[in-house]
């Protein structure tokens, strides 16, 4: 009896073992009424699909996929309070396709802490109702969520994380952003956002990554960013600010990415950077940079890439950049008027890096106009005092005899025979820093650049979907370049030519899907006449004839 007793009590002590180290699983979790009633209303606004004959705080595959990852999630994850009783803490649905508005009924999972929607087709405006939630991380990331941001998200006080990039939000930024004192991470890229950036955001002084690129924003670059001693990366291109940098920017000394393009108001000077010596990925574009390159930027170790091109840098390359090939990938120094020899290190480079179209005029030389990942288009001046190829230097000449009247390429895919025309493949893959001339000898082209954040620098693409229009063929895939494609036509007669362009959107496709939120916008120009300005690709097939 005693025996058994023991047995009993061993038993009893082992399901007691058993149930602590499952978290109390053996005891019911059940979420409570208020908050499932809150998710099946967010389930019938956003279309998310969710299975309510399961307790959506039990961790089965119906509310958390086991298969989420970074890019893509379906997860609902609950916790209890001190009460034993279990609530909503982090909701987590990305890249779901999912339709509808933003449902204020989130604002009744009253621990709700973490909120991540990205890449959906989500649409309407940020309700105001969410300012009650003890949020700590929210993305709406790359939806079409339009409408301004609400001042009453400054009540968010908990909030370090906020990521509002590639939607259609218009509007200034609130003042009251300035109240969220724990906020490290603001990203408000690719909206239509304007105005001055208001001076409360001088209050941020945990802010760590502050991304506003893409947005017309206006006035100078405000001192107050000197404050944000602990950024590590800011992104301000392509924005309508001005120069100068202020002086305080010299206390950004623990930036490890910096970002700036197409700024007015830089008076030809180059930034204060030079205490900057962690930096990892420096982008100074088309701001009008006079002077030489200066010696620090050779000082920066831990450097992997540097764009400085479209700018009026001269002189030559500082002998003390050649330390730069131990760290450096990719290095864009094409648009400047480079004098000078190109260093032997860079000869020799099988690095990404782009010298075109600048005003190099030692003897020597490169041995082609492509040397490995190096990229020497155009990069002589137009002298004729000494002999190099002819694609080195940008004068109108061919060594040939002028024979050529007519090419005709399908952009980024395989050779396309329409009527009586034979347009020419154009597949090869690179595109960071290369120049190719084609089998015919009839064109070439030349592409510079870099997707930072892709995870695949692919510079062609191939449509998915269904097409439904004519010459099918020449919209099956298309180049790609994030900051300068050229074509040439080579050994041309004179004459007058007839140019014709097709476009086509083949990667935003058109559907309620993430894939079609975004809009593609550039240039055309023709012997340096920009002809074609912001223009966008439409979903069928458009033909301009110049």
């Amino acid at each position: 009896m005693r025996r058994l007793r023991n047995r009993l009590l061993l038993l009893m002590l082992l399901l007691s073992l058993t149930c602590f180290k499952a978290g109390w699983r053996c005891q019911a979790q059940s979420l409570v009424a208020e908050e499932v009633d809150a998710l099946k209303l967010i389930n019938a606004k956003m279309r998310v699909g969710w299975d309510f004959s399961v307790d959506p705080c039990s961790e089965s595959k119906e509310w958390v996929d086991p298969t989420s990852n970074e890019d893509v999630a379906r997860n609902v994850t609950c916790d209890r309070d001190l009460n034993n009783v279990y609530h909503v803490t982090s909701i987590s649905l990305k890249s779901q396709s999912l339709t509808g508005v933003l449902p204020a009924e989130f604002a009744n999972l009253t621990s709700l802490k973490n909120l991540d929607l990205s890449r959906n087709y989500l649409n309407g405006s940020i309700p105001s109702e969410w300012a009650r939630l003890p949020i700590v991380t929210l993305s709406l990331l790359g939806n079409r969520i339009s409408g301004r941001i609400p001042e009453e998200l400054g009540n968010m006080t908990t909030l370090e994380s906020l990521v509002l990039e590639d939607n259609q939000l218009e509007g200034p930024i609130p003042a009251s952003i300035g109240k969220l004192k724990n906020l490290s991470r603001l990203l408000l890229s690719a909206n239509n956002l304007s105005g001055e950036l208001p001076e409360s955001l001088g209050n941020l002084m945990n802010m760590e990554d502050f991304r506003i690129d893409g947005n017309p924003f206006s006035g100078k670059i405000p001192s107050f960013i000197g404050n944000w001693v602990k950024l590590n990366e800011l992104d301000i291109q392509g924005t309508s600010l001005e120069g100068p940098f202020p002086p305080s920017f010299v206390n950004l000394t623990n930036i490890t990415s910096l970002k700036v393009t197409d700024l007015r108001g830089m008076n030809g000077e180059f930034p204060p950077i030079e205490n900057m010596k962690n930096m990892k990925y420096l982008v100074l574009r088309n701001m009008s940079i006079n002077g030489q390159l200066p010696d620090f930027i050779g000082d920066m170790s831990q450097l992997k890439r540097l764009d400085l091109s479209f700018n009026n840098l001269t002189g030559q390359i500082p002998d003390n950049y050649s330390a730069l090939h131990e760290s450096i990938d990719y290095m864009f120094l094409t648009s400047n008027m480079l004098s000078g020899t190109i260093p032997p290190w860079i000869l020799k480079s099988n690095k990404n890096l782009d010298l075109s179209f600048n005003n190099f005029n030692g003897s020597n030389t490169p041995s082609n106009c492509q040397s490995g990942n190096v990229n020497f288009v155009g990069s002589y001046s137009s002298t004729k005092n000494y002999s190099i190829q002819d694609c080195l230097s940008e004068d109108d000449s061919c060594l040939g005899e002028k024979k050529n009247f007519n090419f005709s390429i399908n952009c980024g895919g395989k050779m396309v025979t329409i009527g009586d025309l034979v347009y020419e493949e154009d597949s090869t893959p690179k595109g960071s820093s290369y120049f190719t001339i084609s089998k015919s000898k009839k064109w070439a082209y030349s592409s510079t650049g870099l997707f930072w954040r892709a995870k695949s620098p692919d510079f062609t693409t191939v449509n998915t979907s269904r097409l439904n229009m004519t010459d099918v063929g020449l919209y099956t895939t298309a180049r790609l370049s994030p900051l300068s494609l050229r074509y040439y036509g080579l050994c041309l007669q004179k004459g007058n030519y007839t140019i014709s362009l097709h476009f086509a959107e083949i990667m935003f496709i058109d559907d309620e899907t993430y894939f079609s939120v975004g809009k593609r916008l550039f240039d055309v120009s023709i012997q340096v006449r920009v002809l074609i300005h912001n223009y966008t690709t439409a979903n069928k097939g458009v033909r301009i004839i110049l």
